[in-house]
Order: structure tokens, then sequence, then C-alpha cells
């Protein structure tokens, strides 16, 4: 069914087109007039049933309204006919003559003619039936009658005259018909009417000039494009701003007409180019002046191509002025408006602006047969700008200076089909000036991704960061990408950034203006939320997943790993189909590479992202397929992400098999990262088999390692973090062919109590109930040298386990288990003393802690030493240890002790950094030997007095670095062994 076609009864010339229309009116099912099939006594004239001259017959005659009337010599036994009603009329009982029959108390003819779908035959026509009448009415005869008061249906009125609801204009004409005075026209019997008035007729080399008629008048104009013609005629069409008209154009041999109107400024709309004998559309002009108005074929403006026609490619075309229609208030903020593009005067809003912010208008939805602009007034006669509609795209109205409300029309410039529907939602446009922080929600259900983005109407400018948090936590934090973007590449990088909502809830998104010279104008938040397909791993199973749309360049496809159990991963990520080459030579390994039958297509990369927002793996290998091997270890939800780093045009295909996971393979990194405030710690443990050990690293916010521990048997470890960001911890095993399996645990303590330390006492103690295992920490920054006692007990048959670190030395300076324990005489200076208390056992209220801090009398000795196994060789000429002191606020003495082993000592230069960056050359190249062992200056002369260290403080870092100066000149290279060293500090108070 085509679109209703209408024309109001001043834009035809209508003598003789209704009289030929009647018998075609009918349904939307209407036939088109050549296949029309007339009743005995009609005849098909002008695409539509007519009486036959013929058929009155004797004593019958046709009136004016081409009906069959008795004559008065026909009318029966006491009736007379009666002119003005044209029937035979009696005082009581009606005997209508010969060819009519008694209706409603009156005689009309017996006509013959056949009506469509939803009409019947009455009064010699077709009308519609009671689908018109309104509550109140029935059906009677040949229309509604009153039934008391009475309501018509929509687009009806009561006529009182004839007692029934009659039609305002809703009747639906069927193809090639088109709809006059609620009656359905022959589409050719209109063309020609029209033709035969045309104002004007297009004339090669005129000035075929057309001017938009007053209102309740029409411009006709026609044509036909010769063979020889370029496809199409031109017109000049002069308007002015705010004019509103509509436009049809009849086929009279031109197929699929098309009208298009532009002028220089860029304004450009047309007819739809769907293929139709009709092309009709409505247009608003955006400004004064001339402009170009086409017919042309449809196909030939698709295409590109001139008429190929014999030279009958005639139209008619007719233009009506219309008023502006009444301007729709627009919904406002998080309401949607909706409409078609098509039907232009239902399409203008007014829309007007808050005080605080601007509006955002968001395209949710448009129809895929739609080119859409929205066109911004300032009036209804004062355009200002236009914006191109996208789905998924938005525009920001500018708002005038005045405040005054704007005007917005949803305009379609080109249509290619009935899909022209839209949907507008409206959002906030906030302006965020230097290092100020906008601030909105986000709402998802647990285990989605959430794709952040936004629009702006300045984004050359946009500099910025994004925080997530939820519940006043910090979740995660971002700057102008987040680390899923850098699998990408940084043409197609998406200005977005996506944050995986583990737990779900409401989000608090906070963006900070970070660029240093502008505002950001007009920002909108885009959140899309994005459900990942779950894959629930509970064990060793495989999984086998296919997209076979192509992934664009810069796009992302989630999966989220839902792991109950530690589980190791291999599989492959790929375009194509994969074969297995074996190596050539026995020492040489075989490799995956793409089968030549189906290769693949694109450049697929992976990240893993833990519930924390930290990408866990990566897999970037340039090529059209990754090798998938990973571990995740600790149980919870894992996000793997698929990018194209080049278009996946295949799409691809994820394989992926799961191993229950007990062991630490070799070259292997377990990472558990953060997030931590100033004199927060992190512990670790790990308990390896006998002969297995493993590298523990702690990395600060910097990602500089700040602890490295070489860890076996039953390890444990304490590290401060000095300031706040994310700290991460890696358990690597370094071998090349063990398996190890440990068990380890790491955490973040962000509840340790921190006291500074002074002379004095101090009572700790805890009440509440303590399950084995619970654990407490506690911080004491010590400025001044002072003695430390400190006593800890606990109720009988409970037990406890305590221990303190020096954070300055980075050793345990104390430690004991039991229900009473009493640590005296600490000595600490210038250190951070941390104190770890440990429920070996149920408490049941808690333990005592006291402390008492004392002035130091004496004086102090420190005494530190490491064994670092440095090698010296060709490659590695100077090498460095250190270690750290603590206690020490003024050296008093100090003395070093050495263990070098090297194939000639007088090749080496050592030489002694202090903490305050104090350099001895404790040995000098010109001294002989194989060994440097022994105490410098009891056993060993220093080449520079280390009195060169006495004043300082002597806490803090100490560096060895030591250097073989030997110049080979081609000839041999000794090589040693840095075995151990130490310093012996005496100290003053």
């Amino acid at each position: 069914m085509n679109r209703m076609k209408r024309l109001t009864p001043w834009n035809l010339p209508l003598s003789g087109i209704l009289a030929l229309a009647l018998a075609a009116c009918g349904g939307g099912e209407t036939e088109a007039p050549d296949l029309l099939e007339c009743g005995p006594g009609t005849e098909l004239s002008g695409g539509a049933c007519v009486l036959a001259e013929d058929t009155c017959g004797a004593g019958l005659t046709l009136n004016e309204n081409d009906q069959c009337v008795p004559t008065e010599e026909l009318c029966g036994d006491e009736t007379v006919y009666d002119t003005e009603s044209g029937t035979c009329v009696g005082p009581e009982e009606i005997v209508c003559g010969e060819g009519t029959i008694e209706i409603d108390g009156r005689c009309l003819v017996d006509n013959p003619l056949t009506c469509g779908e939803d009409t019947v035959l009455a009064n010699g026509q077709c009308e519609l039936t009671e689908e018109i009448c309104g509550e109140g009415t029935e059906f009677a005869d040949a229309g509604c009658a009153l039934i008391g008061e009475t309501v018509c249906a929509d687009r009806t009125v009561f006529d009182v005259a004839l007692g029934k609801c009659v039609d305002l204009g809703n009747v639906e004409c069927g193809d090639d018909t088109f709809e006059v005075e609620n009656r359905c026209i022959s589409v050719d019997t209109v063309a020609d009417n029209l033709a035969s008035s045309a104002d004007v007729v297009y004339a090669e080399g005129g000035d075929n000039a057309l001017t938009i008629p007053e209102l309740e008048t029409s411009l006709v104009f026609a044509g036909t494009i010769e063979a020889n013609d370029a496809g199409e005629h031109q017109f000049t069409l002069s308007a002015e701003a705010g004019d509103w008209f509509e436009l049809t154009v009849f086929t009279r041999g031109l197929p699929s007409p098309m009208a298009i109107i532009v002028n220089d400024s860029g304004y450009d709309r047309a007819t739809s180019s769907a293929l139709s004998n009709v092309a009709q559309r409505t247009f608003a002009m955006p400004v004064d002046g001339d402009y170009t108005l086409t017919i042309a074929n449809a196909l030939n403006q698709l295409n590109g191509t001139a008429n190929s026609g014999d030279g009958t490619w005639a139209y008619v075309a007719q233009i009506s002025r219309i008023e502006a229609p009444e301007p729709k208030p627009w919904p406002g903020i998080e309401a949607v408006a909706t409409g078609d593009l098509a039907d232009l005067t239902e399409n203008l809003y007014q829309v007007e602006f808050p005080e605080e912010f601007n509006l955002s208008m968001n395209v949710d939805m448009l129809g895929a047969d739609a080119q859409a602009v929205v066109d911004q007034w300032a009036s209804l006669s004062e355009f200002t700008e236009s914006f191109d509609l996208e789905e998924g795209g938005s525009f920001v109205p500018e708002r005038p200076a005045s405040g005054e409300p704007v005007f917005l029309l949803f305009d379609v410039e080109r249509q290619t089909g009935p899909a022209t529907g839209f949907e507008i939602s409206t959002q906030r446009a906030v302006d965020v000036d230097i290092d100020e922080t906008y601030e909105f929600e986000v709402t998802t259900q647990p285990g989605q991704m959430v794709k952040i983005s936004y629009t702006t109407s300045n984004p050359s400018a946009f500099n910025a960061q994004f925080q997530v948090s939820q519940n006043g936590e910090e979740l995660a934090s971002y700057g102008n990408t987040d680390p899923l973007n850098g699998t990408t590449s940084f043409s197609t990088r998406p200005d977005a950034r996506y944050f995986f909502a583990v737990d779900g809830g409401t989000y608090t998104v906070g963006m900070t203006n970070d660029n240093w010279s502008a505002p950001i104008y007009d920002f909108v938040p885009v959140i899309t939320i994005i459900d990942p397909t779950p894959i629930p791993v509970a064990g060793d199973e495989s999984f086998t997943f296919t997209r076979e749309e192509e992934l664009e360049e810069g796009g992302f496809a989630f999966y989220r790993l839902d792991i109950t159990t530690p589980a190791s991963f291999e599989g492959f990520l790929r375009t194509g189909e994969l074969v297995f080459e074996e190596p050539e030579e026995e020492d040489e390994e075989g490799q995956w590479i793409d089968d030549e039958e189906n290769p693949g297509a694109g450049d697929p990369d992976a990240v893993i992202i833990g519930s924390d927002n930290f990408v866990s793996e990566q897999f970037f290998e340039e090529g059209t397929f990754e090798i998938l091997e990973f571990t995740l270890l600790t149980p919870g939800s894992y996000i793997f992400a698929i990018s194209a780093y080049e278009a996946l045009t295949q799409g691809y295909t994820l394989e992926l098999d799961a191993t229950e996971r007990q062991a630490l393979v070799p070259e292997e990194i377990i990472s558990e990262t953060f997030t931590l405030e100033t004199y927060d710690l992190i512990r670790g443990s790990a308990e390896f088999a006998d002969g297995e050990s493993a590298t523990i690293r702690v990395y600060n916010p910097d990602d500089v390692v700040i602890f490295e521990a070489e860890a076996s048997g039953d390890y444990e470890f304490l590290e401060l973090a000095p300031g706040p960001g994310d700290y991460r911890v890696e358990l690597t095993n370094e071998t090349e062919d063990a398996i190890l399996r440990p068990t380890y645990e790491f955490e973040g303590v962000t509840d340790a109590d921190f006291f500074e330390a002074s002379l004095g006492s101090l009572d700790l103690g805890t009440t509440g109930a303590y399950t084995a295992g619970d654990r407490d920490y506690y911080l004491f920054r010590v400025r001044d040298a002072m003695l430390i006692s400190m006593t800890f007990s606990v109720a009988q048959g409970e037990a406890i386990s305590t221990k303190v670190f020096s954070r300055a030395s980075r050793n345990t300076l104390r430690e004991q288990v039991g229900n009473l324990i009493n640590f005296e005489d600490l000595y600490a200076s210038n250190d951070l003393i941390i104190v770890e208390v440990v429920a070996n056992s149920a408490l049941a209220d808690g333990y005592s802690f006291d402390l008492d801090f004392d002035e130091v009398t004496g004086v102090p000795a420190v005494n530190e030493s490491v064994s670092p196994g440095l090698q010296i060789s060709p490659s590695t000429r100077t090498v460095s240890s250190s270690l750290s002191t603590a206690g020490c606020i003024i050296i008093e003495s100090i003395t070093v002790d050495l263990d070098i082993a090297h194939g000639f000592i007088g090749d080496l230069d050592v030489v002694l950094t202090s903490p305050e960056g104090t350099e001895v050359l404790v040995h000098a190249d010109h001294i002989s030997g194989g060994l440097l062992v022994g105490n410098i200056p009891d056993d060993i002369d220093a080449e520079e007095s280390l009195d060169a260290f006495v004043g300082e403080s002597g806490s803090g870092e100490w560096t060895l670095t030591v250097t073989d100066t030997y110049d080979d000149g081609g000839g041999s290279f000794d090589t040693g062994t840095v075995n151990s060293w130490g310093v012996n500090l005496t100290c003053s108070i």
C-alpha cells in the first residue's frame, strides 16, 4: 500500500473528474483503472466505471450527477415526480417505477455498479460503510443514522440532511489512484486534467521560472524529457525564508518521477527515490532567493544515467502553498521525541533552553531509508543552521544570546524507502572549566562493561581525566585513553574508556578538565552498556566462539571469564584456519601458520582485564592470529577483550582450553594489584616445597621495583606504601624448566594504626573476639633516638605471634609466639617501626599491648652486611651492591668488611658511597693479588680515609661499586665475584 495521496479541492480542475472517479472509489484495495471490470450498463472511461448513455432506457434520463432518474411519466400510482429530489414521492406508501428501487422512503435507480471493499452502493454511487460510523450512530442503508446524541468517528462529521456521518478525507486509495475530495481518482485522469491547465510548460533554453502561489491556489507546470535530453528538466523556483509548500509530480510517461530542490547555500531536498507513479512531499524553504528544481527519473538519479527512452517521458507537477504548522513543544530532558521524517508538518518543535545548561540531542534511532538533517530556526522565518543526523550521533542546538526559544525542523534530504522514523532524546550539555570536575551516574547489572564516551563542541581541546567510583571508593582512573585502547592503532583508537562493572550497581563517573588553556564546552557523556558473552570456567573445559560478521578496525568484542577455580588457558584467536609447520632442523621449533587454503584476514589483539580494571594479560602479536597462553589463579570474573588492530573482515574464532591450575610453570608471573594510601602496607606470604624458590617483586605506582627477594620455604614479607597509588606484587618462576606449586597470599593492608613515637608509655590493648589468623598492624614514626620496650599478653590457653620490623633496614628486629611476649630495648632512630600481631588461636577478648619509649644511654653500634654474589666479567665490568642501615644519627667511626675474589685484584677500583652521597675510594687498581678479603682498615689499608664519613648520618642506603679497569688490548680478561661486604658503624646519640 502506497502512502495516501491527497489534493485539496482547489488543486484540481474537477469538471468531469468526479464523474469519472465514482466507480473507482473504495478502500485501500481499489484496483488500478486499467484493471477495472465494469458491470452491465457501465463502461470504462477515464479510469473509472460510469453509466453508459443508453443504460437509462425509455423514461429514464441522466441528471447532472450522472445518475439515471425516472421521468415524470414513469412514477407509479399515487406517486409524483419531485424535481428537487429527482425521485418519485408519494403521500403514503411509495410504488417505484421500472428500473428504480425504494430505499429509505425514496425511489432510487437500481444501479448495477460494483463497489470496492469497505464501500456499498447507495444513491447511485459507492459510499463508505459502517466503519466511519461513530458512537451513537448506526449504519442504515446508505449511511450512518443518528441514534440520539452522537459522536462521529475520527475525520468524520454527522450530516443532518443525510442522516449519517460523512468522511472528511480519510479514504485510502489504492495503487495508481489519487484521492480528491474523499474520492479515489485515477492518476492518469488527474495528470491529464492538470496538464490541460498547466501554468508553465518546460521550454528548452527558456527561463522556466516558478513561484510559490498564494494560499488556496496552485501552480501547475509540465514537460516532456526527450531522448536526447540529459535525463532531467531544471526550473528556477523563487521562494522566501519560511515558505512552506507541497509539491506533487505525476507521471505521464516519466517512470518513477522524482523532484530535487537545491540552492547555492547547501539546501538539498528531494522526493522519495522509491519507485512510484507519483512523487510528493512537503518543503520548508530556509532562505530568500532562487532554488533549482529538477524533475528527473528516480532510477536515473540513483544510477547517474540519462534518458534512454523514446521521448515520451512526460510529467505534470503541482505546487501548493500551505501554512507553516504550529510548532510542538520539545519533550525535554530524558524524554524522547519520535516521528516520521516523511511527515514534515509534524516535525517542527519549539525548544526552550534551561538557564543552567545547554541541551544535547541524541539520535537514538534513525530509519535506514533516510538521509536526514535538522534545521535550526531563530523564528519561523529566520533560518540559522543545519545539523546532519546519524543514528548514535548527537547535536547541540545553539543557544541564542537573547535567551529566546529556537525552532527545530527534522527533515529528510533523501529517502529511498518507507523506513524514515526517528527517535531523539535529550541530555544536559555542560561547560566544564579548567581543573573542574563534572560528575554523572551510571547504573549497571553485575558483570557488564561500560563504554564511557562523550560529545563536546570543542573536541580538539579535550584533555580530561575520568574517575569511576562507587560509595565513595575510587575504582578506576583513566587519562585520555584506558588500557584497552592500547590495543588499537592511534588513528582508529576509539575516543572512549571501558570500565568493567564487576559488582554492578550505581557508579559515579567524574570528568576533570585537564586542559591547561580552555574550558570544555557542551560536554555530554555518552554511555553504552555492553553485555559480555559469559564463559563459566569450573575445571577442565573447552570453549569455541565464532563471529562471522566483520569486526571493524578499532572495534571491540567482549567475553567474561567467570572463574570458580584457578585455571590455565591455551588456545587461539584466529581469523582463518591454521596449520602446524614442522621444523626443518632438529634443534628448531615448529610453528603455527595460516592455512593457504583458508587464510585469515586482519590483525586481532586480545587483552584480559581483572575486576580491578587493570590489564593482567595482553596479546599483541602482528598477524592474522594470536596464540593464547595465560593463567588465572584468583577466582572471580575477568574480561577477555578482542580488538581489531586491522579490520577482521572475515570475523574471528576464539578457541580456549581451560585446565584447572595448581602449578606455576617456568617464566610464569602471578600478579596482583592493590590501591593504597601513604603508610598502608603490602603483606605477602608464600610456602614452597623443598628446593623450590621464586622471585617476589613489589612495584610502586611509577612501575619501579621497591622490594625484591628470592622466596623459598615459608617466606613472608611486609612492605610499606610510601605514597598513594596502585602497587603491584609479582611472584615469578624464573627457572627454565621447574614447575612450582606454591601456596601464596598477597594482601593490601589499609587499616594499620599510625603513631608518632614520643618518650613515655602507651597502652594499645584491644577488646572483642578474634578468629585465628586475624591480624593487626601498628606503625610508629621514630624521629629521635630512643629505646622501645613492648609487652603483649593474651588469656591462658590463647596464643599470638608478634613481629617487629624496621622500615629503614627492612629487617625483622624481633619475633615471638606465645601468650606472654616481652621485647626489651629495641633501638630506633629516624625509622618507621612496624608491628604485626597475629591471632594464632581464637581470642575471646583481644590482647594487651603496652609500650615504653625511653631515652638512649650509651653509644649504639650498627652492623649491616649483604652477600650479593655479583659477577665481574667482560660484559659486566662495573657492578654495584647496596644495603640499608638504621638507628645511627651521627657516625663516630666506621670500618668496612670486604670479600671479593678476582683473577687480578690490582685491576679493581672499589668505591663506597654513604647515604649522604660522600664517595671514598677504599681500594685502587695498583694492588696485586687474587683476593680482597678482610676488614678496612684493620686488615686492609684504605686508598682514601674512611674518616670522610665521620660526622654524617649513618642511616640510609650505602652503595659499594666495583669496577675492573683493565684494558685488555685484545688479550685475556680476568673475572671475579663480589661475595659479600658490610659496614660497621659506631654512632653518637
